[in-house]
């Protein structure tokens, strides 16, 4: 349980700290040290149940510009476009990610596939199951908490290591190489993944 806590004190300081600061790099192979997160700044979501241990996580006000922080085990930090973020994860095969977030008192940890983005009202939407939840006010006589149906603006951190980013990478290799093309491409509605340690740009 600390160490989920732990891990979301140490991103909110890092993310505040190098969120804003572009790095440039030759590509290179994903280090297989790989660690860190992309942050997704929102101003509010929910997360909704569905069927089983089925939940849909939507974003509210998510901006064009996704920060990231890498450990290789230099630090370095970045921005990538949140529209080719989604691209490159959705044109991943089955590729899921893992992320948490805080709402309110409660701490969330979430597997999730590739979302939709919205580009006209700057809306993330995923379809996630809860691994972990940390929900301290809950009664206890309640039964088994639930994790909360909204909450208001947070940091969602979508965990950044070597599997996760070698996927996204192959997504954007196919993409690139046109042999993939999302459904909804098209339509300018989804976002995936920059390429973020192999290609930082700037």
């Amino acid at each position: 349980m600390k160490q989920f806590a732990r891990f979301w004190v140490l991103a909110a300081v890092a993310i505040s700290a190098f969120g804003a600061t572009l790095f440039a790099q030759d590509e290179a192979a994903v280090p297989e040290d790989l660690a860190g997160f992309y942050a997704i700044q929102t101003t509010g979501g929910t997360l909704v149940a569905g069927e089983g241990d089925a939940y849909t996580l939507t974003l509210e006000g998510v901006g064009e510009i996704l920060p990231w922080v890498i450990n290789t085990p230099y630090l370095y930090s970045g921005e990538a476009e949140t529209n080719l973020f989604v691209l490159d994860w959705a044109a991943a095969d089955a590729l899921s990610g893992v992320a948490s977030l805080r709402a309110g008192e409660d701490f969330v940890e979430l597997a999730l596939t590739a979302p939709a983005f919205d580009l006209t009202t700057g809306t993330l939407t995923f379809n996630a199951t809860v691994s972990y939840l940390e929900a301290p006010n809950a009664d206890p006589k309640a039964g088994a908490p639930t994790p909360p149906a909204e909450f208001e603006a947070t940091t969602v951190f979508v965990r950044l290591d070597a599997a996760f980013e070698s996927g996204v990478a192959a997504g954007s290799d196919l993409r690139a190489e046109g042999t993939r093309v999302d459904r909804n491409e098209d339509a300018s509605s989804r976002g995936g993944a920059g390429r973020v340690p192999r290609d930082r740009g700037g």
